[in-house]
């Protein structure tokens, strides 16, 4: 039970932390403009995603710090200015491989979804973010039962100690451990975003039926016979939509 602690605990800071800056700031106008600051961060990242290409100099470990340099940006962005994000994102993920401590692979990880999160939440409505969450949902179905395509790539990033997603493990049995990747956090906080950006008497009933998404999650991987990874997206947005239609209805 300690683990489904963590996880809801874990993901009510997401949600509440995207419920309180889309409420307190005007996103869409923050989001609007492209500086030459971020243009110059852009090119950065693509120089040197390029060079990791052609000099074939672990793809994958500098595709995640690409990655998540850009999407803890985004975050910082909405705080301070885009110089002084540009250094504190670098900072983080220096910190990050300087440290290496589960704690801190949390932390990024969330705040790169976030980042995200609050970034197109704030930019597409409320059923357009959810018809979008509802083909990714789809598509992991596929990917995870089918072409076991999340499978082989969740493989070759975490053999190259880059990791999208977080890690719960209890300190009483180590070997007891939940993941949950970013995808999965990315899309409900995109979504609690959008409706709190558009239609804000809802957001409650979209934290709501994440909450119970992940829970339901939690339950039907501790509750299978085998190992096998199992979709999460799917039964979080079910819960999702049972939660807004429910709110709907009474």
């Amino acid at each position: 039970m300690i683990l489904l602690f963590y996880l809801i605990f874990s993901i009510l800071i997401l949600q509440i932390l995207a419920k309180t800056i889309s409420s307190n700031y005007d996103l869409i106008s923050l989001f609007n403009i492209l500086t030459q600051k971020e243009f110059f961060l852009i090119s950065l990242l693509l120089i040197y995603l390029i060079y990791s290409i052609l000099t074939k100099k672990n793809i994958f470990s500098n595709l995640f710090k690409i990655t998540i340099i850009y999407s803890i940006f985004i975050l910082f962005s909405i705080f301070f200015d885009e110089l002084i994000s540009i250094i504190f994102s670098i900072i983080l993920i220096r910190l990050y491989y300087l440290k290496k401590n589960l704690f801190l692979h949390n932390f990024v990880i969330l705040m790169a979804s976030l980042g995200v999160g609050l970034f197109f939440g704030s930019t597409i409505k409320p059923m357009n973010a959810l018809i979008l969450a509802g083909i990714f949902a789809i598509y992991d179905f596929y990917a995870v039962y089918r072409s076991k395509l999340m499978v082989d790539m969740f493989n070759k990033f975490s053999k190259n100690n880059a990791i999208f997603a977080i890690i719960l493990r209890s300190k009483l049995r180590p070997n007891n451990q939940f993941i949950m990747g970013s995808g999965d956090l990315i899309f409900p906080t995109l979504i609690t975003v959008s409706f709190n950006t558009y239609l804000p008497h809802l957001t409650s009933a979209s934290i709501l039926g994440s909450i119970l998404g992940y829970s339901f999650v939690f339950y039907l991987i501790k509750n299978q016979k085998s190992h096998n990874p199992v979709p999460a997206l799917p039964p979080i947005l079910f819960c999702i939509f049972t939660s807004l239609i429910f709110r709907l209805l009474f």
